[in-house]
Order: C-alpha cells, then sequence, then structure tokens
C-alpha cells in the first residue's frame, strides 16, 4: 500500500502508528493525508513530510502530538487545510511552525491548550 509511488488521497485515522519517519511517507504525488485521531509515536520532533510537496490537505487533530520544533512542516508549500487541533504545542514551536505555509486558507488550533497568540509584527 504505501510502496504505491501514484497514491493520492491516504486516511490513517483511528489508528495507532508507532513510528513516522520520512521514509513511511514516500508518496510524492499525495495531494490529503488524514492522521485524525491516530496515535502517532515520536512525531512533532522532526520533519516528516519534506517529501510531500503536493499535499494541500493534512489532518493531525487529537493524535497526541507535541510539536517541539519550528519546522515539522517543511516542505508544504501548497498546503492549503491543516487541522491540528487537541494537540500541544510546547517551547516556541507555535511562534515560527506555519511561518512557510504561504498558501494555507483554514487552520483548526482548537482545544491546544494555547494561552496567547502573537501576532507577526511584520505583516500589517
Amino acid at each position: 500500500l504505501l510502496d504505491n509511488p501514484d497514491l493520492q488521497h491516504l486516511n490513517l485515522s483511528f489508528n495507532s502508528l508507532s513510528d513516522m519517519h520520512a521514509e513511511f511517507l514516500p508518496m510524492h504525488e499525495l495531494l490529503t493525508l488524514d492522521f485524525q485521531h491516530s496515535k502517532l509515536k515520536n512525531f512533532g520532533a522532526y520533519p516528516i513530510f519534506l517529501y510531500l510537496r503536493k499535499l494541500f490537505y493534512l489532518d493531525i487533530s487529537y493524535t497526541g502530538t507535541q510539536f517541539l520544533v519550528d519546522g515539522i512542516f517543511c516542505g508544504l508549500e501548497r498546503l492549503q487545510v491543516l487541522r491540528v487541533a487537541g494537540n500541544t504545542f510546547r517551547g516556541k514551536s507555535l511562534l515560527h511552525c506555519f511561518q512557510n505555509l504561504t498558501e494555507l486558507i483554514l487552520l483548526d488550533v482548537s482545544d491546544c491548550d494555547l494561552e496567547h497568540v502573537h501576532p507577526d509584527r511584520k505583516s500589517t
């Protein structure tokens, strides 16, 4: 299944996945990826989406993810919808987590225990 390089839509929601690595996602044609309510281990500490340049929809809601690094979404320049509800951001990871997502039109950060969000002072 995951060796299919032409796969465009992948729904792995409501599963228990052990480890997530960049090698796990060699599907360069993938457009949508859904992990919602899956138990993801070792996710959020390093970018695994570097090779998914065509992805426009990503749902990792309620996966127990703790975002630890700034560049977790590197490589997702075409992403339009990002759902990260029910996860947490540690340290200052929220400040730069979404900076490369210039095509984003929907961002769901509900139920993420955010206490405050600082606007980007460079934009008007």
